[in-house]
């Protein structure tokens, strides 16, 4: 009796979780007249399910779809979303389009190098609002400006407004100037041994610190 709930739970999730959505957002994809290139699954969603079930699931599909040199183009890397600083333009150039989408049952990603498009989107926060429900993970003090849209977005725009004066622009950038020599200053010396050290991940984290701080 257990095992069999427990079976019909996993279809029931599978079939209103998954392919429902997927047939949606295909349809979605399909009416919006753009290329797009299916991919397995969502690579913005951070829930409880996707985050522990997304490792082995990789694993299986590298398994069953196994391509040892695969397209800038393919499923297999449009499904990170680090892609872009791997292949830049590669896949827009191979798909033949400076637009596309990835779409995927959790959702639809929208991929575009055309600066018009994103002048538009960038300038028109009310018929493109941001998806607040990514930002979670940065409200762990509260709602802010990156986690909300509409009225609260106002209220937070307006508190953080005389912080981003331009006296204040051009003490960080003073700021910024004379850290980055300090640091740089530091590479360029040497130790006991003749050689220079450079820890650029260590420095530049310092450096954003020493700045924040000021």
């Amino acid at each position: 009796m257990i095992v069999s709930t427990f079976l019909l739970l996993l279809a029931a999730y599978f079939l209103t979780g998954l392919v429902l959505p997927f047939v949606r957002n295909i349809h979605i994809a399909k009416r919006s007249g753009l290329r797009y290139v299916i991919v397995p699954y969502f690579m913005y969603d951070n829930s409880w399910p996707s985050k522990h079930l997304r490792p082995p699931f990789r694993k299986l599909l590298d398994i069953l779809f196994y391509d040892p040199n695969p397209s800038p183009a393919s499923w297999q890397h449009l499904i990170s979303p680090l892609w872009p600083l791997k292949f830049r333009h590669a896949p827009f150039k191979l798909l033949g389009t400076d637009t596309f989408l990835t779409v995927a049952p959790g959702g639809i990603v929208l991929n575009t190098a055309d600066a018009d498009v994103i002048t538009q989107i960038l300038t028109r926060p009310i018929d493109f609002p941001k998806p607040t429900q990514l930002y979670r993970g940065i409200s762990i003090y509260g709602k802010n400006l990156f986690s909300t849209e509409g009225p609260t977005w106002k209220r937070q725009r307006r508190l953080i407004n005389p912080a981003f004066s331009e006296k204040t622009n051009k003490l960080v950038w003073k700021e910024t100037l004379g850290q980055a020599r300090a640091m740089v200053a530091s590479w360029v010396g040497t130790n006991a041994s003749g050689k220079s050290i450079r820890h650029v991940a260590r420095d530049t984290m310092r450096l954003s610190l020493a700045i924040i701080g000021e």
